[in-house]
């Protein structure tokens, strides 16, 4: 009796001891899975909810072979980025900008220069650019090659706000706008947007928007904290919003608001932003004095102009031409 208690014991033994050798076999593997997935989905942009918040240094690490970062919109590693020290330099608004590009995209000539102004001359920490197609293009290419800190934020385009449905791009970026500075802050910039010199003396407001016409407020140019309480109250108008009206909600609105409450939001003049005195297509083929300006719009639409190149701008007599070689040459003169 003696002896089969023991064997039994003995084989009870070894049972429960394979039985713990095949469970840390299989806790182990799972371990070392979850890891190359974590490592994985942080260069991917893939979403990891339910593991611990990546560092800086993790969200910063770019997949093998490629120029930017990557994410999906609602990814942690987004304002892990945002909330960094590398943006956030105790302004009230970060060291942060960003473009949206919706839909098929040809990214132009002017488009590299926009950014390329942001870069140089605003030196963010990052730029993100939120869209939800694929930019492609030999101008995207060389934009990469002369601009290190793009992050690409893969989204999906608006087409509701408030329940009210928004079917028209235009309208789309401008509820997007909106909604990316509520939730990061920083500064937005149209995709014909010249940066001309630094935002810092205005990122010292909880919110700055320049005229585009004496009764409306420009869009093409949003600098402002995501704590700015007139920023909440303009994207709450949009519960009467309608694709039907143009530019109500974007620029006359916020004309309005600024009336009401003055004290939320710092103004600039006319020129500041948007352009200068005069026609649209002046940019083109005249030269005026943009000293004064933080930035020109180029009204690309607008334009007879619709190509450019660094080849163009060499020798160009306007005030585009200027402001070209300024931000891609670094010169103002023409180049011969």
């Amino acid at each position: 009796m003696l002896g089969e208690d023991l064997t039994s014991s003995a084989a009870t033994v070894w049972k429960m001891n394979t039985i713990l050798k095949y469970m840390m076999i299989f806790i182990v593997t799972c371990f070392v899975g979850v890891i190359v997935f974590y490592q994985t989905s942080i260069q991917s942009g893939t979403n990891v909810a339910f593991m611990e918040t990546p560092s800086l240094k993790q969200c910063m690490q770019k997949s093998k072979n490629s120029k930017t970062l990557k994410f999906r919109e609602n990814h942690g590693c987004l304002e892990i980025l945002a909330n960094s020290d590398i943006c956030q330099d105790g302004l009230l608004v970060p060291k942060l900008v960003h473009y949206i590009f919706l839909g098929k995209t040809n990214f132009s000539f002017f488009f590299l220069l926009s950014v390329l102004s942001s870069y140089r001359i605003l030196k963010p920490g990052f730029i993100f650019v939120h869209t939800d197609t694929t930019i492609e293009g030999k101008w995207w290419d060389h934009l990469l090659d002369l601009v290190p800190n793009i992050v690409i934020i893969e989204t999906d385009k608006v087409t509701q706000v408030f329940d009210r449905p928004v079917a028209i791009v235009q309208h789309q970026a401008d509820v997007m706008r909106i909604q990316i500075l509520l939730k990061f802050g920083g500064i937005y910039m149209d995709s014909d947007e010249l940066a001309l010199k630094s935002f810092d003396p205005l990122r010292i407001y909880p919110i700055t928007m320049g005229h585009c016409r004496a009764d409306a407020l420009g869009v093409q140019v949003i600098i402002a904290s995501k704590h700015s309480k007139f920023l909440k109250i303009w994207y709450l108008t949009y519960k009467t919003f309608t694709d039907k009206s143009w530019a109500n909600n974007s620029q006359y609105m916020p004309y309005k608001l600024s009336l009401i409450l003055p004290e939320l939001i710092h103004k600039e003049r006319m020129g500041s932003f948007a352009g200068f005195r005069g026609g649209v297509t002046d940019f083109f083929t005249k030269t005026k004095d943009w000293s004064k300006s933080y930035g020109l719009h180029l009204y690309i639409r607008l334009q007879k102009v619709q190509t450019s190149s660094p080849e163009h701008i060499k020798t160009l007599k306007s005030t585009y031409g200027e402001i070209a070689r300024f931000i891609y040459y670094r010169e103002k003169k023409i180049i011969s």
